[in-house]
């Protein structure tokens, strides 16, 4: 299960015990190879929290646009059940392949058998794989743009840098 969001990830991450690291940019998910950079620039860029507890996976990115950030982790959620569900059905239909080589090779009435109940199976995973579209991650609470700003912290920093500028100018002035 997935909580989507396109603010700051959780303040107090009491249930949390890890953060991603190396997250790709969607591209990488589908086969490219991005250049390093762009991978840094995005890996600044996207939190993945995970709580441990409940199995939950919180996925946040930050971007100048909140619109942009809500429709990227969307996409993102989206883009990994496509590719993994692509993988789960490819590899079924090599295993069914494979199992009915086998099956016409065999004589044995035991093997058989074993041999069709691997192939239903496969075919039961490429049939829930196709079946459902959210593969991976079953998404609890789409991405939205956040109600207020998560940063820059303008009055903060207007109030820091003054009380420095101040207490520096009177520094000088008392020295000097």
């Amino acid at each position: 299960d997935v909580i989507v969001s396109a603010g700051q990830p959780p303040e107090n991450p009491d249930e949390a015990n890890d953060y991603a690291e190396g997250v790709q940019p969607k591209d990488a998910l589908v086969g490219s190879a991005p250049d390093e950079q762009h991978i840094l620039i995005f890996k600044n860029l996207i939190t993945v929290f995970v709580r441990p507890k409940s199995g939950y996976v919180e996925i946040t990115i930050r971007d100048e646009s909140a619109d942009r950030a809500a429709e990227l982790v969307n996409w993102l959620v989206e883009d990994i059940n496509s590719e993994i569900r692509r993988q789960d059905v490819e590899e079924a239909r090599r295993s069914i392949e494979y199992l009915k080589l086998q099956v016409a090779a065999t004589s044995l009435s035991e093997l058989r058998v074993v041999f069709f109940e691997l192939i239903q199976a496969q075919t039961k995973t490429m049939m829930l794989a196709e079946a459902r579209p959210e593969y991976v991650f079953k998404v609890i609470d789409p991405a939205y743009p956040p109600s207020s700003k998560s940063g820059p912290r303008r009055l903060q920093q207007v109030v820091l840098y003054s009380f420095f500028g101040g207490s520096t100018a009177i520094m000088f002035l008392l020295v000097g």
